[in-house]
């Protein structure tokens, strides 16, 4: 085998050829010629050893090492000295399948954890492990002698995380672009913009949050059915510019809307972005959308000859799954649980009781200082047993401020403790009264008067 010398920056090696290591600056002694010839130096400062005859820097050429130029006969004792110390650095015919081996290895595991980390985080881990890399590669080096290339594991390492994490983290842009273009028209002013300073997790990130659900829908009148028997395109048309009005308005009061099919429309308040008066925003919007349906009913009236929508809304507070969601190339934000079912409840529930406005408790405690109620009924028994009242909301502060009201509001009540504590002459009094109200011509009252008949004759049959 070939000993050749490698200086810095030089090509690899041929086959069969060692790499050697030079020792830095181990001093190399020596002698020169003319006055080992001329008598000037000592035989035996030669005498059993090796000597290695040559030119020097001056004439004969320097040879570059780390530590600085050298003759050739100067480095050629230092690499001999390396060999005689054991110092040629091995690099088996294996070493080259190892080092593929590593690099498909640490390439799959960069996969696997760049499919569940960030995209910072994967590279971290890859910078990581790329030293755990190099440091065995040096340890393999400075214990054994063994020459291990570590560039294969790390180009792999990083190869794999960034692939993956890129082109996750570069899809999930392109989805919240996306996202952000389809939800330009569902959520309100503070929510946009907290997308276009870079807040898009706070928007885009579904997520449980306590809100309040207003579940909107639009009821056609007689006038409006008979159109749809023989103007069908109209009615839908108008039905379409009406919920698309009043998604605006959900909008425009800072709640997130959404088109939850047919006549419907759902607002969210307190989401995306949280807010502590979710529930007195949901109020207020809600008798923001009663107003507002004069002027929709209006807009459309010319397409109806006349004929009007009726609105109908069931407001409830609590805990929901709130976030963005698609369906093929239609971005949606809404709202999944107990409080949305319990809204819709309420919505459905409008045309039996009268009122436009129908609120479970949890809104009716967080509002009721502000705006005006009437407690109308309590829900079906749910699976624990327990039955919750729900409220008519009929007024903003103005309307609870009213005298009119107050007298109302103290008739209403007496009817509903009577009837509840099975006294039907007294519920009927106070029956009496409320009609007497202005404004007490809602169908609860009738409810209520068929209830509190029904509660005079089983009573009159309990004494009989």
């Amino acid at each position: 085998m070939s000993v050749v010398f490698e200086p810095a920056g030089a090509p690899p090696l041929s086959a069969g050829a060692a790499r050697i290591a030079t020792p830095g600056d181990r001093p190399v002694a020596t002698t020169s010629a003319a006055r080992l010839l001329s008598g000037d130096a000592p035989v035996g400062a030669v005498r059993d050893r090796v000597v290695l005859i040559g030119l020097d820097a001056s004439e004969g050429g320097a040879v570059e090492l780390a530590s600085g130029p050298v003759s050739h006969p100067q480095a050629q004792a230092r690499i001999a000295a390396r060999l005689l110390g054991g110092g040629v650095l091995a690099r088996p015919a294996w070493t080259g399948y190892l080092e593929a081996l590593a690099a498909m290895l640490l390439g799959a595991a960069a996969i696997m954890w760049a499919q569940r980390a960030a995209f910072w985080n994967a590279l971290w881990l890859a910078g990581c492990f790329s030293a755990l890399v190099v440091a065995g590669s040096y340890a393999a080096y400075a214990l054994g002698g063994l020459l291990v290339d570590p560039a294969p594991g790390v180009f792999a390492l990083f190869l794999g995380a960034f692939s993956v994490a890129g082109g996750r983290s570069l899809g999930a842009a392109l989805t919240d672009d996306e996202a952000r273009g389809g939800l330009q028209d569902a959520l309100p002013a503070d929510a946009l913009t907290a997308l276009r300073d870079g807040e898009g997790s706070q928007v885009l990130d579904g997520q449980r949050r306590e809100i309040t659900v207003l579940s909107c829908a639009l009821e056609l009148s007689r006038e409006a059915q008979t159109r749809l028997d023989t103007r069908a395109d109209d009615v839908v048309e108008a039905l379409a510019h009406a919920v698309d009005a009043l998604r605006a308005e959900i909008v425009a009061a800072g709640g997130a809307a959404d088109l939850a099919g047919g006549a419907r429309v759902d607002g969210y308040f307190g989401a995306p972005l949280e807010r502590a008066d979710h529930a007195q925003a949901a109020a207020a919007a809600a008798l923001r959308l009663v107003e507002a349906m004069d002027r929709i009913n209006a807009a459309v009236s010319g397409q109806l000859d006349g004929a009007a929508f009726r609105l109908s809304v069931g407001a409830a507070a609590g805990t929901c799954y709130v976030g963005p969601l698609r369906r093929g190339r239609r971005w949606r934000y809404a709202g999944l649980g107990a409080a949305a079912d319990l809204a819709a409840f309420l919505r459905a529930r409008t045309s039996a009781y009268g009122p436009a406005i129908l609120c479970d408790d949890a809104v009716f405690r967080e509002s009721n200082h502000r705006f005006a109620y009437l407690e109308l009924d309590r829900t079906p028994p749910d699976a624990n047993g327990a039955r919750r009242p729900f409220y008519a909301l009929v007024g903003n502060p103005f309307v609870k401020s009213s005298k009119r009201f107050r007298a109302l509001d103290e008739a209403h009540r007496d009817m509903l403790t009577a009837y509840r504590e099975r006294d039907a002459e007294r519920a009927s009094a106070a029956l009496q009264r409320v009609r007497r109200s202005p404004g007490a011509t809602i169908a609860v009252y009738d409810l209520y008067g068929e209830r509190i008949a029904a509660l005079r004759k089983s009573a009159n049959a309990e004494r009989a």
